[in-house]
């Protein structure tokens, strides 16, 4: 009975860094057009590259010659969330992910501060 409580306590604790370690790598994210324009807007495709340390997310966000360094990087089980610092003509603005990991794939949001609009992604990993 004992050696069946120590096994459920090692699988508890070592779950959660097992969903963490499977964020690590390359991803390609495909965001899905909407709104009303969604048939002439081609979506776009952008490159994650996911570290982590426990339950610590870090790492880059990438689309073509533009990246941006991954702040504020939390992983909680097979969830995850991040911010952005986009830099632009009209200055800086901050975007906040998340997501969700199943396998090789990762379901996702991106939103803009300030936005009541989210776009969705899905990545898979490269």
């Amino acid at each position: 009975m004992r050696n069946a409580i120590v096994c459920i306590a090692a699988f508890l604790c070592l779950t959660p860094l097992a969903s963490a370690a499977g964020l690590e790598g390359k991803w390609s994210a495909e965001f899905k057009a909407s709104g009303k324009k969604a048939n002439a807007k081609k979506a776009g495709a952008v490159m994650l590259n996911l570290t982590s340390d426990g339950k610590q997310l870090s790492g880059s966000v990438g689309s073509g010659k533009r990246s941006a360094t991954i702040q504020e990087g939390k992983v909680d089980g097979s969830s995850f969330s991040f911010v952005t610092i986009q830099k632009g003509k009209k200055g800086e603005a901050k975007m906040f992910w998340s997501g969700t990991l199943d396998g090789d794939t990762i379901q996702g949001a991106r939103s803009r501060d300030g936005a009541k609009r989210r776009a969705s992604f899905v990545a898979k990993r490269m």
